[in-house]
């Protein structure tokens, strides 16, 4: 916009303004200040408190419960926005995402004065990623964009945008966004929005960056973008994409202060003698029902390379990535395209492992492929396993609840399907190799919420006795704390034959089963799980009911692990979220691999696949792994106990 010359008034002119002013003042009528709005009222207040102490607690469902009362009885007080906010978040923790998005909306309707509104815009623009929706992002962003007040506030809402982006494909304006973040970022938040933004510049394949190296000035200025992922790309170890990056920033930017940077970086590249790089290639479901889970395989692998650059004295190493569109067809031509590429070895596919396999087979190309699923591996074949199976959950289940819970007999309450029917029959078999007894085991209705006919045949293994009899007839090892508040009659106590239930369900069947196990006074025994239970949800959803149960899983984000602190902390710092299992053995296969190859240089496929079968073992953040003649892993678990509100690893 021109800018306009402003003629300042003359002395005389401003006097008559300020006597205008003052003579209208004065005879005007007199206003009462503004009152100041009623102070809450004290039970009001106290609901909100009480509602804020239970979701800091993780008690999400009576939080939400006592939000809702304090806004029935509060709808405009002083913590209606707040109230409104912790709403929404607890919806959308539980998966409930459009009343989420109506209490976003509500908050941003009634309350356009708050503060909190512009966090409310901002909550509502991150719900279609957590949907599997990230199309509609785009729609969201101007009105997040412009309601928002602070640095942080703008960083968000470009970084959700450049997150729904690179989830469609469009990595380029992923790039894009991620700049605009990083140029909004205040200094406390700049080495995060950095991390972010060169994780996303390695996303790009060699095409997209040549295609960056001749993207047009526009609104966004290229010449920091073109020059930081030229040194990005550099320091990885990808002179292809570096040289086009730097050159076209030498070419457009002739008087740029950093072009001196630009030149001794060039010069260096072609100084080097190109070693060629090991290629790793990855078949994941970008797309389509199980694009979450490529995502956030993806993420894992490209964490544990530029890691692994980053630490420097390793071999060069690229990740070629093919989307499976969550199809066997596609599944089975992408792993073609692999082949062309001259990968060493492949991680993934994660589903229609089958589809691979024959292709795999034919050109002895080794797959570690991320999957439970049975029939899969084979003495001397091309696939390997990187995830931990049924039996070695459950047999590391058993281990621990007679080595340390000092269990003896057991019973087990299982979903009528085929996974639990799996798990169940893995446990009677584990178990009585162990020289245990399982006295029971009983199935129930996955569909039902009603449990108690189940666990009715139970009680046959438990007996009523007098209460001065109660503690001679109890077994030693118990856990410290009771479930329930199921009442045995007044002169007796139930005391169980077994030590433990075992019960291979998901957390919310388990939250259900609990307390009802507690009614029928079914108490002071173990709780037994698999690696389904360890979720958030679990604690939220049966807290008191659980605590003392144990299960094990492959990984756990808060061991003190220093490896598993260190992906946990880098990940965080990248992405803004923990790491879960998918992308915790997507890295740990992306370094199985790298160290291999900086081991002894194995570089064709075959070597490879003699090189893994061959190895000790590798030591991850999924524990040590051993992979046996037949592909099958040896997979040290971690195992993980339930106190308070929290899962504790144990030694």
């Amino acid at each position: 916009m021109p800018e306009r010359t402003v003629r300042r008034p003359g002395r005389l002119f401003r006097l008559a303004a300020l006597a205008a002013v003052v003579l209208a003042v004065s005879c005007a009528p007199r206003k009462r200040a503004p009152e100041a709005p009623p102070p809450e009222p004290p039970e009001a207040r106290s609901l909100y408190e009480q509602a804020e102490r239970r979701f800091q607690d993780g008690a999400l469902a009576e939080a939400a419960v006592l939000f809702e009362r304090y806004l029935e009885r509060s709808p405009g007080g002083p913590s209606a926005p707040a109230a409104l906010l912790r709403l929404g978040k607890i919806h959308g923790l539980r998966g409930e995402f459009s009343s989420a998005r109506r209490t976003y909306e509500r908050l941003i309707a009634e309350h356009p004065a708050s503060p909190l509104r512009a966090e409310a815009f901002l909550e509502r623009l991150a719900l279609p990623l957590a949907e599997g929706r990230p199309a509609e992002v785009e729609g969201l962003f101007p009105e997040a964009l412009a309601a928002a007040e602070t640095p942080s506030q703008r960083v968000r809402a470009w970084t959700l945008r450049a997150e729904a982006r690179s989830r469609l494909g469009e990595r380029i304006a992923a790039v894009e966004f991620l700049l605009r973040a990083l140029q909004e970022a205040p200094p406390a938040e700049r080495e995060a929005a950095a991390a972010r933004l060169r994780l996303a510049i390695l996303r790009l394949t060699p095409q997209e960056a040549r295609g960056l190296a001749a993207r047009p000035e526009g609104e966004l200025r290229m010449d920091y973008l073109l020059f930081q992922a030229g040194m990005v790309f550099a320091r990885e170890g990808r002179a292809e994409e570096a040289r086009a990056l730097l050159e076209a920033f030498r070419a457009r930017y002739p008087e740029h202060e950093e072009r001196p940077r630009a030149e001794r970086e060039l010069a260096a590249l072609e100084s080097l003698r190109p070693a060629k790089p090991f290629r790793i290639g990855a078949l994941l479901p970008l797309s389509g029902s199980h694009q979450a889970l490529g995502q956030r395989a993806l993420r894992g692998l490209e964490l544990a390379l530029h890691l692994h650059h980053a630490a420097g004295g390793g071999p060069p190493v690229e990740l070629v990535v093919r989307d499976t569109a969550s199809e066997p067809g596609r599944t089975a031509q992408a792993l073609q395209e692999l082949a062309g590429q001259e990968v060493s070895a492949v991680v993934g596919p994660l589903v229609h492992v089958e589809a691979a396999m024959p292709e795999a087979e034919r050109r002895g190309i080794p797959l570690l492929v991320l999957t439970q699923k049975e029939g899969v591996t084979r003495a001397g074949g091309a696939v390997f396993r990187n995830f931990p199976t049924p039996g070695a959950q459950v047999e590391a289940l058993v281990s621990l609840a007679f080595e340390r819970l000092g269990v003896r007999e057991a019973v087990a309450l299982y979903p009528d399907e085929p996974y639990g029917r799996t798990f169940a029959d893995l446990f009677r078999r584990a178990f009585e190799q162990h020289g245990g007894s399982l006295l029971a085991a009983v199935p129930y209705d996955p569909r039902a919420t009603d449990f108690a006919g189940a666990i009715r045949k139970l009680l046959p293994y438990t007996e009523e006795v007098p209460k001065e009899g109660a503690e001679e007839r109890r077994e030693p090892a118990r856990p410290a704390a009771r479930r329930g508040r199921g009442e045995a009659p007044a002169d007796s106590v139930r005391v169980c034959r077994f030590q433990a239930v075992f019960l291979p369900d998901e957390p919310r069947k388990v939250a259900m089963i609990a307390p009802q196990l507690a009614y029928h006074d079914i108490r002071d025994v173990f709780l037994l799980g698999t690696n389904l239970w360890n979720s958030e949800a679990l604690l939220r959803l049966a807290g008191p009911y659980v605590q003392g149960a144990v299960f094990v899983d492959a990984f756990f984000a808060g061991s003190r692990d220093p490896a598993v602190r260190r992906f946990v902390e880098a990940y965080e710092a990248a992405y803004g979220e923990a790491p879960g299992l998918i992308e915790a053995l997507a890295f740990d296969s992306a370094v199985i691999l790298a160290e291999l190859f900086g081991r002894g240089g194995a570089r064709a496929p075959a070597e490879v696949a003699s090189a893994l079968r061959a190895a000790e073992g590798f030591s991850g953040v999924t524990g040590r792994t051993r992979f046996r003649e037949t592909g099958e892993p040896e997979k040290t678990l971690r195992r993980i106990e339930i106190r308070g509100r929290r899962f504790v690893e144990l030694e």
